[in-house]
């Protein structure tokens, strides 16, 4: 093996294990148990959101525009983005949409604790919800 594929292996290996660690340590420390549960209307927004993204209808009826390109474009806009968030009615999935809207948290330049209470929070819902 050459050394770049070595330092690759290794990187590939050591990287999400660091990740825990710091996560473990920086994000909680210092932090109790007690406070890291969501706040009832926390919960109840998570699970809102969950409840809307997998009990969507087909809603993919034809719409009457009334020949603006603008709204046409928005239309076409709105439906790309719905079809991107739609994810598989199974565990996988909705742990796959745990961990994309961590890092939207992340990117919208949120403090790590409240993004990964949230995180949290979502996978023991998904954990819950598709035994």
């Amino acid at each position: 093996m050459k050394f770049g594929q070595i330092a690759g292996v290794l990187i590939i290996f050591f990287l999400p294990l660091n990740m825990a660690l710091a996560v473990d340590q920086g994000v909680f420390k210092n932090r109790s148990l007690e406070n890291h549960g969501l706040k009832k209307w926390e919960v109840n927004k998570i699970k809102a959101e969950f409840k809307s993204m997998y009990n969507q209808g087909g809603g993919n009826a034809a719409q009457k525009l009334n020949g603006n390109p603008w709204e046409a474009r928005r239309a076409r806009m709105k439906q790309r983005n719905q079809k991107i968030l739609q994810t598989d009615k199974t565990w996988g999935g909705c742990r796959e949409y745990s961990y994309s809207l961590r890092g939207q948290c992340y990117a919208k330049g949120g403090d790590a604790y409240t993004c990964e209470r949230y995180y949290d929070a979502r996978v023991g819902y998904c954990n819950t919800s598709f035994k």
